[in-house]
């Protein structure tokens, strides 16, 4: 992974300063992609040990989501029956109907309990 991470950093430097490249591009998005896939991961399991701890009435109302799709979502309104895709204004985040105040988050996802959470690299 550190390769990787070294070798993305010095193509988009030298993609910089000479333009970017479809490949630099697809680097970077791809270096953004495993990393967001990485904290998802992580903060699915402390969810689940969390839920697993926890009271009967947190397992009620909180998922543990399988995918960074499904949480994603669980943060824009319905798609129209009639289109295949979300609004615009709600990919890009205008909508005052949703949002991550959609999410149902724990009292110890929102650093209110005493759990501690570790990062890795």
């Amino acid at each position: 992974m550190k390769r990787f991470t070294k070798q993305a950093c010095r193509e988009n430097v030298v993609a910089s300063s000479r333009g970017a490249r479809e490949r630099d591009r697809q680097t970077y998005m791809c270096h953004q992609h495993v990393e967001l896939q990485l904290v998802f991961k992580d903060c699915m399991k402390f969810r689940k040990r969390v839920i697993d701890e926890s009271t009967e009435a947190n397992q009620a109302v909180t998922e543990v989501y399988t995918s960074v799709a499904n949480i994603i979502e669980q943060t824009l309104c319905l798609k129209p029956e009639d289109q295949g895709y979300h609004k615009f204004k709600c990919l890009k985040r205008e909508c005052k109907d949703c949002g991550v105040n959609n999410l149902v988050l724990l009292p110890e996802e929102k650093g209110l309990g005493n759990h501690e959470v570790k990062w890795k690299r």
